[in-house]
């Protein structure tokens, strides 16, 4: 990464090497096409409603992920999934991720919303490197089909480039994770936790990587938004399933837990209760 040409000189590199391949060899440069991802070409429309036709290279990543879970007695998944919603800061995460609570967008719903920042680790697109952060809404929906859903409310990335490119004008990201649960059966079936997470990004390329053909962009920042996608859900859910276990076992871990997020903490962290936008 020599200076400000750096970025100029990576564009041209990469476009060349795709403007002089073969459609043999261009097909051998194409392992995206295994992965289960929305950056297959042809897969997702540039006018993708949720992206409204707002932008040339637009990519994403839907997965699915499920976790049997051994309930205890007399402790079921469904109550310990009805918990507070900022259980989900004490989660481990892999690769140095991890995730934060905003107790100032607190509400009298406490239990059932909050709003926290997922800090995830450097990622490397096209040799630059950018730092992601994202801003999620968390809701536990109650009624007939009930779930936890996790929502991307805001999202801008950080690095040198970044920066000097004006990313965060020219992007933007959408992702939801509905997190659903089975109780174990009379069978002896296992208790289930289920995931569904869905990503799609929109991008304008800015000079000088809009000389490179959009199918590439595509499906280099499918294949980045998959993996980490992949690496995350399935840690989560793996987390979750640790952390029932641990509530359900250990009666002073579920006492804690019960008034981890009560009213009278809130508003001695934030001096007012703000509603949830």
């Amino acid at each position: 990464t020599r200076g400000s040409e750096f970025p100029i000189a990576q564009a041209k590199k990469i476009s060349a090497l795709f403007k002089t391949a073969s459609p043999k060899k261009m097909i051998r440069r194409q392992p995206f096409r295994c992965y289960k991802c929305f950056a297959q070409l042809g897969t997702l429309p540039r006018d993708d409603p949720r992206l409204g036709g707002r932008y040339p290279c637009a990519f994403g990543s839907k997965l699915d992920v499920t976790r049997n879970v051994a309930e205890e007695d007399g402790m079921q998944l469904s109550e310990y999934m009805t918990l507070p919603v900022d259980q989900y800061v004490d989660l481990d995460l892999p690769l140095g991720a991890y995730m934060e609570w905003l107790p100032e967008y607190a509400n009298s719903n406490y239990m059932r919303e909050g709003k926290f920042v997922l800090v995830l680790p450097s990622l490397q697109f096209l040799s630059l490197e950018v730092k992601p952060t994202v801003q999620l809404g968390v809701r536990v929906v109650e009624g007939d089909d009930p779930c936890v859903m996790i929502t991307a409310q805001d999202a801008s990335v950080e690095g040198e480039w970044a920066d000097k490119l004006n990313i965060n004008e020219r992007f933007e990201f959408q992702g939801t994770t509905r997190i659903t649960w089975n109780a174990a059966d009379e069978s002896g079936s296992d208790a289930s936790l289920f995931t569904t997470t869905e990503v799609v990004v929109g991008v304008d390329p800015p000079s000088p990587f809009n000389i490179i053909p959009i199918s590439v962009l595509e499906s280099a920042g499918g294949l980045v938004v998959d993996g980490i996608t992949r690496i995350l859900q399935d840690a989560f859910v793996g987390a979750l399933a640790d952390d029932y276990k641990k509530w359900a076992t250990d009666a002073e871990y579920r006492t804690m837990r019960a008034g981890v997020c009560n009213p009278n903490k809130v508003k001695a962290i934030t001096g007012s209760s703000n509603n949830l936008t």
